[in-house]
């Protein structure tokens, strides 16, 4: 039994995740074999498609062959590639045309745009009790001017986000921030609770465009070693603008009214987002990309790896209900759900702390009731890089397993968020000292950050060519959980308490997230037994 002759190539297609993959194939059998073999790995690695020819060199001899292979990204060359080297060089690749600066100044402007989401929800928060005695209306009837916003923003995000993948993300934004100022003008001047409602709800199908959109920006530009850092800072103004917005918003109101928090939106909008993305947001969708560079010069795209790939899928516009399909896949669903419960204990939280705080034995005004917030904010801040940090970790080590980037992200939602909400519940039913309860909403505030951009960077590599659609759905199923988080916890700490409430939070956390842990390590177990019957069809 001899070796193949040198000179012989096997072509393998691979799909891995970060663009890039080492061949080390051996084969042994007679001369008669046939010399080139083809390994679909699709069900190993994700959507980024290239081919790599290993030219594999070994003796016609008795020995023992070779495990050593020559891989080049353009053909047979001289160039060796080291096996652990995933940060390779992004020279011809469709993410080398932005530059380091332009690709994190592209993110700082999208996530200052996707501020306003968790602000137009929260910075009026600690006013509620004003509104209502201004309106004259119900609690019931203020709480839902929340409630219909989240609930628009999950529902609108489906439309947003593939309207982004069809027609670019650019005119979306644009579309977004006009209806967002003529919708944010008419709420300072509500003459009543209807009517701040239904404006409320407008805001919603505004600023529904901003975090599925731009999440799709992230997945245009961010090549996938980098993109779960990417996503862990785009997810720190989503995180910590819940806890900002209170904290403005209490001052604001208590000095000026609640009215002043909608005139702070308008400028913020106007004066600061919508010259960022009218001058430091260009196109970033890959498809539009392509094109915009062949018009300038046919031959720009020609060294572009992506390039067939991308050709090949031009953009649709999928069906608002499309989206959701995503989340019924086997390997999305364990996770939606966590995000789901995840989301929606941190904001069952966050709507609760301001009515415990006023109460007695804490009796906090208004605007020291916005500086409660705080731990929550910070916990997020801290925690939303580090997650993004541990995702890509974890995608290098187990390269062409997706899921990889959620393993510490579920493991640390599964041990933290389940205690924190138990935590919290019952040191506000006892009326504990005020530290016991801002402590564990740190650790809420940790827990949910820690989730959700392992989540964003699972999605938006496993679903690169929809990028935006996948973002929106889970988008949609976040903000959903807030919405009916926001119904729910009034109604059900009004009658059976903080501590019985939060625990069956805890309860529903701890077991979505331990579901979705056994999912994950459920699919390592199986990769071995997978890559062993992809690589057997090496073999002569």
């Amino acid at each position: 039994m001899a070796a193949f002759a040198s000179a012989e190539e096997i072509v393998i297609n691979s799909t891995d995740e970060y663009g890039h993959t080492i061949a080390r194939a051996w084969s042994t059998g007679d001369r008669a074999a046939t010399p080139v073999r083809q390994v679909e790995f699709s069900r190993l690695f994700d959507a980024n498609s290239l081919t790599i020819l290993s030219r594999l060199s070994q003796q016609t001899s008795n020995k023992a062959p070779s495990r050593d292979a020559s891989v080049s990204m353009h053909g047979p060359s001289s160039h060796h590639h080291d096996a652990a080297s995933v940060h390779e060089n992004l020279q011809g690749s469709i993410y080398s045309v932005w530059t380091k600066l332009e690709r994190y100044s592209i993110l700082l402007v999208v996530a200052i745009a996707s501020l306003m989401v968790p602000f137009c929800d929260t910075i009026y928060l600690p006013a509620l009790p004003d509104i209502a005695t201004d309106l004259k209306a119900t609690d019931t009837e203020v709480a839902t001017t929340v409630s219909i916003y989240m609930f628009m923003v999950g529902l609108m995000a489906l439309v947003w986000g593939p309207a982004s993948d069809r027609f670019g993300r650019r005119i979306n934004y644009y579309l977004a921030l006009a209806l967002f100022l003529v919708t944010t003008v008419v709420c300072i001047f509500s003459l009543n609770i209807q009517m701040l409602i239904a404006f409320r709800c407008l805001q919603g199908v505004a600023v529904a465009s901003f975090v599925s959109v731009g999440g799709g920006v992230v997945a245009d530009i961010f090549p996938p070693h980098e993109r779960g850092f990417a996503s862990g800072l785009f997810m720190i103004t989503l995180l910590v603008g819940p806890v900002i917005g209170p904290l403005l918003g209490g001052g604001l109101s208590e000095a000026y009214g609640w009215r002043s928090t909608f005139i702070f939106l308008s400028v913020f909008a106007g004066v600061i987002v919508l010259p960022l993305v009218l001058f430091m947001l260009p196109e970033t969708h890959q498809y539009l990309k392509l094109q915009q560079l062949h018009a300038k010069d046919p031959t720009a795209t020609a060294d572009i790896k992506e390039a067939d790939e991308i050709k090949q899928n031009p953009p649709v516009f999928q069906m608002p209900w499309m989206p959701l399909r995503f989340l019924l896949e086997a390997e999305i669903a364990p996770h939606a759900i966590t995000a789901f419960f995840s989301f929606g204990a941190m904001f069952a939280s966050l709507t609760e702390l301001p009515v415990a705080m006023a109460a007695s034995p804490y009796s906090l005004s208004v605007s020291m009731i916005g500086l409660t917030y705080l731990p929550q904010g910070i916990g997020s801040l801290i925690a939303c890089p580090v997650s993004g940090k541990l995702s890509d970790y974890a995608a290098l080590r187990h390269p062409g397993e997706p899921q990889a980037r959620l393993l510490y992200s579920t493991l640390v939602s599964l041990l933290v968020s389940p205690a924190a909400l138990l935590l919290y519940g019952w040191s506000l039913q006892y009326g504990l000292h005020i530290s016991v309860a801002l402590l564990a909403q740190f650790f809420i505030g940790a827990g949910c950050a820690f989730y959700l951009p392992g989540l964003y960077g699972y999605l938006s590599g496993l679903k690169q060519s929809e990028a935006g659609s996948a973002i929106a759905a889970a988008e949609s199923t976040i903000c959903v959980a807030a919405g009916i988080m926001i119904l729910v916890s009034s109604v059900a700490v009004s009658s059976i308490g903080m501590g019985a409430f939060f625990t069956i939070l805890a309860g529903f956390n701890g077991l979505t997230s331990l579901f979705a842990y056994i999912a994950i390590i459920f699919k390592f177990r199986k990769a071995p037994n997978q890559g062993q019957s992809s690589s057997s069809a090496l073999v002569a």
